[in-house]
């Protein structure tokens, strides 16, 4: 997404500039003055172009070393690790991301070609991957920000949640999106304890209590289902909503599952299961080929060996039953009237954007925080639509 300035003076060509790449559809032309700077890597005088070695008799601090091959290099260590005996699982290697996604395709193998058990890096349960869980266990990614992209440009309403966008995790990608959707008039709700920089350019700022964005998204989910403030038709048709549980001992739901593991869902106007393909993007048709569309709602006395059947969605509005507004006013601070306005607001708008997120792991309810935000775009039914989280 880079476009690359050049001239050349004397027989020399050098870069003179780095801009944004027109064509791309993510930073449109534009650049940060960080990434302006960025051929500073290539022509700064003190950049390290190959190995250097310590001058034999220099001591530490007088910045005296020799320029060497790399085969000179690796000699050295070879050669300083078989004199003090070092053994493979007593090295570390130390590297700022070196564990996340961008690097570990080339960091990982190396550390492990070497026998080198311990990388000193960003930890990644600290950084993004507990919060990836949580969303990955709705929508099934891995990588939420390489994967799931949030459709600023053609939402009419995006919350922040756990995101202090403007700074943390800023891209020039992000900007000229968000630009773009407060230009067609998205209102733009942030949640911040602080008065953040994104909270500063949103139309509605909310000072939540630190750590409480799960009880947050919990009422918000809960005021949705309630209210029928929904998609029914992608939940019916793109989701395991209507798929049917039964009560086991303890409370705990399983899935009610045929013979050959399948899931099980109603239509209209019957009571009688039929198995759903085990993996597919559309519950439209049966495991046997069948026009098929699911209810959402099983009947109230509907029993399976004896035991209580009910949907998944039904087993989730009985699991937060407890989450009202009020409850959750009592945790985050918020208004329990103003939770009602914002999930009557992105329950009704569409399309509509809950922002996936950046870092958050500073809880330990992140990952489940992330989990209910996702289950809460599904509601909207934005998911892989426009103006909603495309993946």
């Amino acid at each position: 997404n880079i476009q690359v300035t050049t001239r050349t003076v004397g027989g020399e060509k050098r870069v003179v500039k780095l801009d944004g790449n027109p064509p791309s559809t993510l930073n449109r032309g534009k650049m940060c003055a960080r990434g302006q700077a960025g051929m500073r890597q290539t022509y700064d005088p003190d950049r390290f172009k190959q190995p250097l070695i310590r001058v034999e008799g220099s001591k530490r601090g007088e910045w005296k070393f020799r320029a060497v091959s790399w085969d000179e290099a690796w000699d050295y260590i070879r050669r300083r690790t078989e004199s003090a005996a070092i053994k493979p699982w007593e090295w570390t290697m130390i590297g700022g991301w070196t564990s996340c996604v961008f690097y570990m395709n080339w960091s990982v193998p190396f550390a492990m070609a070497n026998e080198i058990p311990n990388i000193v890096a960003s930890p990644m349960q600290h950084c993004v991957t507990t919060g990836h869980l949580g969303t990955d266990a709705v929508t099934g990614n891995f990588n939420i920000h390489d994967e799931i992209l949030p459709d600023y440009d053609n939402a009419k309403y995006i919350l922040l949640l756990g995101n202090n966008a403007s700074i943390g995790a800023v891209s020039t990608c992000r900007v000229v999106r968000f630009a773009e959707a407060r230009r067609r008039g998205a209102k733009v709700v942030a949640l911040d304890p602080r008065l953040s920089e994104t909270a500063a350019k949103a139309d509605e700022w909310i000072a939540i209590r630190p750590g409480t964005d799960l009880d947050f998204c919990l009422a918000i989910l809960k005021e949705m289902l309630d209210k029928k403030f929904y998609d029914a038709e992608f939940l019916r048709l793109h989701s395991n909503m209507p798929f049917l549980v039964r009560e086991e001992e303890g409370g705990q739901w399983r899935l009610l599952r045929d013979a050959e593991g399948r899931p099980q869902a109603l239509r209209d106007g019957s009571d009688i299961p039929h198995a759903l393909p085990a993996f597919a993007n559309s519950n439209l048709r049966t495991a046997a080929g069948e026009a098929f569309y699911p209810v959402l709602f099983a009947p109230a006395d509907m029993t399976h060996e004896g035991k209580r059947v009910i949907t998944v969605m039904q087993a989730q509005m009985e699991a937060i039953a407890e989450c009202t507004p009020e409850w959750a006013e009592a945790t985050t601070g918020i208004p329990a009237a103003t939770l009602r306005r914002i999930a009557n607001e992105f329950g009704n708008t569409r399309p509509a954007v809950i922002d996936p997120g950046w870092h958050g792991a500073r809880y330990g309810n992140i990952q489940m925080a992330r989990r209910v935000q996702a289950m809460i775009q599904a509601l909207n039914g934005g998911i892989d639509k426009e103006g909603g989280w495309l993946m």
